[in-house]
């Protein structure tokens, strides 16, 4: 399906838009520097393509995964783990609602991918129906 150019330009400058209020919501001006190093940490952490994001529901926490690297977003705190060491950072609650909606558009992003790939399957799975009883009317004629 085809999206008409002003619609996709339109959704483009959405984005846009809110990857700049997600950007100024990240600055740091009344951080210290080592909750400014933690949540540069996180940034760069959260921003890879083959990060894992877990969340936990019940108790709140956001679970943080690569390559033996774990940020643990719990309360207030942050915690950098590195198997060797465990850094944490504490932030207010106006640091700590920075992390959870970048991690929430993270994911957000996540699921309108698989969401894309889901109705493009689906599409393609009607187009073989219809190409199939496209086929059963030809036999019977």
């Amino acid at each position: 399906m085809k999206m008409r150019r002003d619609v996709r330009v339109r959704l483009l400058r959405a984005q846009r838009f809110f990857v700049r209020i997600c950007e100024r919501a990240l600055k740091t001006s009344d951080m210290t520097p080592e909750q400014k190093r933690g949540l540069r940490i996180f940034e760069e952490t959260i921003s890879l393509k083959d990060v894992d994001i877990f969340m936990s529901p019940l108790s709140d926490t956001i679970y943080v995964y690569v390559n033996d690297i774990y940020l643990v977003i719990e309360d207030h705190h942050l915690k950098v783990i590195n198997g060797m060491y465990n850094h944490e950072f504490q932030y207010d609650d106006k640091g700590r609602t920075k992390m959870r909606n970048r991690v929430f558009y993270i994911l957000e992003k996540r699921r309108e991918g698989l969401d894309a790939k889901i109705k493009g399957k689906n599409d393609k799975t009607l187009d073989y129906i219809l190409g199939d009883i496209r086929d059963i009317r030809k036999k019977e004629a």
